[in-house]
């Protein structure tokens, strides 16, 4: 907390990344641990509240590359004002009218919020801590973030779920606040560090074409790195069911007590930070990206399927638990997997690429297990996710097998 403090007086661009990480964060993430429930309420099915959810992998989709143009071309404080209002307007417009088009309009607003901060602030810190003497410590800061970030999604889980016990609303609401009050965190602390020119924008937009064709053609034509986007896609799309269901599956195995969903997630979030510590742990010993990946799918596969046999809290919890810490093990070795065979000058539109598939992928998987959560149950979407987890096995095997006749760029 006193380093919080420190940070929040400091108009130091590491110290304003830092904060302005936490809040925007914490806004958002008050909902995390209680959102499909609220959706539930609000007489929606599974498969309603999935498509709800599809709606902000579609528009991101839409909105991704033309919001990363304007962040370069007008400026990157802009593109997170922008943000903060945009995420509050979605917050606030959740609980104030309960009906699915409403629902469906939040969500968009979420993910024109998310596009906009998507890649800005990161960029506004690089740019301000080289003028600020941090070069090469970029590495540092994003780690120190990170921290920050967890920390927010742990305490607004908590506070969530509490106040969703009064009244599930007021989780909306107090983040639609602390968005506002993140937006004029960022128009007080964040300085505009860059020339901006004015004609950029028209010559981002007319290359917004370029980029999207060339990311296509790259990816499909290199052997290991169209492997590996296709395995982010079918991993993106077999997950949500375990993204989705999860706060309404446990709520209900423990008599809806929805404040001990907050509990739940705040233990998922560390259980994800164990994964990503056992793979530093992995990467030392010199065990290779596939043998990570492999190892952690095959644990997915089984955890899963065991929390989805059984009606036991006390097993069903700590299954799922595992899962998420695989999961934890596969985000970072996927980036940098794909990282070793991109070129630095088609880096930017692979992973561009690589997100658009995995969002599409995602946005057909909502509807694909919330279809199955809707018609059959949970338990039997979860167990069809861990089943399909284990064809990933073999797209990595196959990855590695053609990565051996190709040299690391």
């Amino acid at each position: 907390m006193k380093r919080f403090l420190q940070n929040l007086k400091s108009r130091e661009a590491t110290s304003v990344y830092y904060v302005g990480s936490f809040l925007d964060t914490f806004a958002v993430a008050l909902t995390f641990s209680i959102y499909v429930i609220f959706l539930l309420q609000n007489h929606l099915s599974l498969f309603q509240a999935s498509l709800i959810n599809a709606v902000f992998m579609v528009s991101c989709i839409l909105l991704e590359v033309p919001t990363g143009a304007f962040a370069d071309a007008i400026g990157r404080k802009k593109s997170m004002l922008l943000s903060t209002l945009f995420g509050a307007a979605g917050l606030f417009l959740y609980p104030m009218f309960h009906s699915i088009i409403s629902f469906v309009i939040a969500e968009f607003l979420w993910a024109v919020s998310s596009c906009f901060a998507s890649g800005a602030f990161d960029a506004w810190v690089v740019d301000a801590s080289k003028k600020q003497g941090f070069v090469g410590k970029v590495d540092f800061i994003f780690a120190n973030a990170t921290i920050f970030s967890r920390v927010a999604m742990i305490l607004a889980g908590l506070s969530g779920a509490y106040l969703a016990t009064i009244n599930i609303v007021l989780p909306f609401y107090l983040g639609g606040i602390v968005s506002i009050i993140t937006f004029f965190y960022f128009l007080f602390k964040m300085d505009e560090n860059r020339e901006i020119e004015k004609s950029n924008l028209k010559e981002h937009a007319l290359n917004i074409r370029t980029v999207a064709v060339e990311s296509v053609k790259y990816a499909w034509s290199h052997n290991v790195i169209f492997w590996l986007v296709l395995a982010g896609a079918v991993s993106s799309f077999i997950c949500q069911p375990l993204n989705m269901f999860w706060a309404p599956r446990f709520n209900a195995m423990v008599g809806n007590h929805i404040w001990i969903t907050g509990w739940i997630w705040a233990i998922i979030t560390l259980a994800m930070l164990a994964g990503s510590y056992l793979v530093a742990i992995l990467l030392k010993k010199g065990k290779s990206y596939t043998f990570i990946m492999v190892i952690s799918y095959l644990i997915i596969g089984i955890f899963v399927g065991l929390s989805a046999a059984t009606r036991l809290f006390a097993v069903a919890l700590p299954a799922y638990l595992v899962y998420e810490m695989a999961q934890g093990m596969t985000n970072p070795v996927y980036t940098a997997y794909i990282n070793k065979y991109a070129t630095a000058d088609k880096r930017a539109t692979i992973f561009s690429f690589e997100s658009m598939t995995g969002s599409l992928a995602a946005a057909l998987g909502l509807a694909f297990f919330g279809w199955i959560a809707t018609n059959t149950s949970i338990e039997i979407s979860w167990l069809i996710s861990g089943i399909l987890t284990l064809s990933l096995i073999p797209i990595y095997l196959i990855a590695n097998k053609k990565s051996a006749a190709l040299p690391a760029e």
